[in-house]
């Protein structure tokens, strides 16, 4: 890997950001939801949206997805980290590591009180990933979903 750059999308980079997610994340894995670039210029004009894309050589190679949010018993924010992506190539070789660093020196740019995120108990590379970041695992969460139809 030569020299990665890791940065935030804003909405003059809409293309570049919808060619990221497209490249990373198999259609098969959207469930039926495909990226257009117009939702994406629209996610990435909301500055609470958050989009780290890492490039190598000027190709994509991972990206991160996070969202700022208010608390209503704090007056300071937090970030929810909703999801990651690494390349199979790109994989330990500390690619999603800098993703997560980046989204925490942002975090500390915002005066969040926490950043957090839900992974399955069975995925250990992101658990070993979040740990490897400061992350700590609390409790035994459970997540209920209400999902929309899918007919």
């Amino acid at each position: 890997m030569s020299e990665m750059l890791v940065r935030r999308m804003t909405q003059g980079d809409s293309e570049r950001a919808w060619k990221a997610l497209a490249t990373l994340k198999p259609t098969g894995e959207r469930r039926g939801r495909e990226v257009a670039p117009e939702g994406m210029n629209a996610f990435l004009a909301d500055d609470r949206n958050l989009l780290l894309v890492a490039e190598d050589a000027g190709r994509p190679i991972a990206y991160l997805v996070a969202y700022l949010l208010d608390r209503v018993d704090r007056d300071v924010p937090m970030v929810l980290l909703y999801e990651i992506e690494v390349s199979p190539s790109a994989r330990r070789r500390g690619v999603g590591r800098r993703l997560v660093d980046e989204l925490t020196r942002i975090g500390r740019e915002h005066r969040v009180c926490k950043i957090w995120v839900l992974t399955d108990r069975g995925n250990e590379a992101a658990r070993r990933l979040y740990r490897s970041a400061g992350g700590s695992e609390i409790g035994a969460n459970l997540l209920i979903e209400w999902a929309e139809e899918t007919g």
